[in-house]
């Protein structure tokens, strides 16, 4: 389960009308396996957050305090691009070599043999999965997401809106987050949050992006002050700067921010109950949400 191990990545939404999400629609859009359906190459659905070949929710209910909590799983057949490649070189050689005659062979002809190599090769591929664990809070519409890759993300969000019918909210800061992130750079901030007091430091990772005259340039600093500085002076942004959350209980987090809210690699304070049942699953969820609650009141997320 993405949410208990000891990093994940993040990407947060809020949902206006979180009672369209249920248990009922999620089992009318459960995953369903491609693996004896070999021309197919993908597939997409929901499964159980306690087990992915659970599409029945038989081992555990989606329910979990005031969570609702399942899997996205998209399942894909990858084609090798080399193997694609040579067979398809092949079949045009056997096509030229069959129809002497012809002087050439149209666009279409070719794109109905990439075709045909395509579904030639489909079968012999196991299809790979990929898991996304999501965490829907019933009161507040706080939608967790363990994923940051934009291909997955987009499927995830189609599935969602095919699914409920809602409509997913990405979080839009109401300050300057440039500035506040070169503040943060520069210097640690402290702020009161849900009746404990938070300070975030920068931990030394910034990532820095741009366009100077060789072109789009990306720049990942390390441990490096005078080089980020540089970067900075030279008028490149900051994409995504690594942090550090103190509490004032000794609980900390760590992790990447990313210049559009979302977060990598975050690592959250270890949960005093062990093992990975309900119990375990609740109190990582709060710690999470106290993260993105405080990410989200310095920079004006309403």
């Amino acid at each position: 389960m993405a949410f208990l191990r000891t990093s994940t990545d993040l990407t947060v939404y809020r949902i206006n009308d979180p009672a369209a999400v249920t248990a009922d629609k999620l089992k009318r859009h459960a995953f369903r396996p491609i693996d004896d359906l070999t021309t197919e190459e993908i597939a997409v659905g929901w499964t159980n957050i306690d087990d992915m070949l659970d599409t029945a929710w038989a081992l555990s209910v989606p329910e979990k305090g005031e969570w609702l909590c399942f899997t996205f799983r998209r399942d894909k057949r990858s084609i090798p691009g080399a193997a694609l490649k040579k067979l398809y070189a092949e079949a045009l050689k056997n096509e030229k070599e069959s129809t002497p005659e012809q002087k050439f062979i149209s666009r279409k002809r070719k794109a109905e043999l990439k075709g045909l190599v395509k579904l030639r090769m489909l079968p012999n591929i196991e299809p790979s999965p990929a898991l996304v664990d999501v965490a829907l809070n019933m009161h507040s519409g706080l939608l967790l997401v363990s994923c940051s890759a934009k291909g997955l993300l987009a499927s995830f969000e189609e599935l969602m809106t095919n699914t409920f019918g809602v409509e997913l909210q990405q979080p839009e800061a109401s300050a300057d987050v440039q500035a506040i992130l070169r503040g943060l750079y520069n210097e640690s901030l402290q702020i009161a949050h849900n009746d404990f007091t938070y300070q975030l430091s920068e931990a030394g990772h910034i990532t820095l992006a741009g366009t100077n005259d060789d072109g789009d340039v990306q720049i990942v600093v390390k441990n490096d002050r005078a080089s980020a500085d540089a970067g900075l002076a030279s008028g490149l942004s900051i994409t995504k700067l690594k942090l550090t959350i103190e509490r004032d209980d000794a609980l900390s987090w760590t992790f990447k921010l990313n210049s559009s809210m979302s977060f990598s690699g975050l690592k959250s304070p270890a949960t005093e109950t062990t093992g990975k049942d309900e119990a375990a699953l609740l109190e990582k969820l709060y710690l999470i949400e106290q993260a993105v609650g405080v990410i989200w009141k310095i920079f004006g997320v309403n």
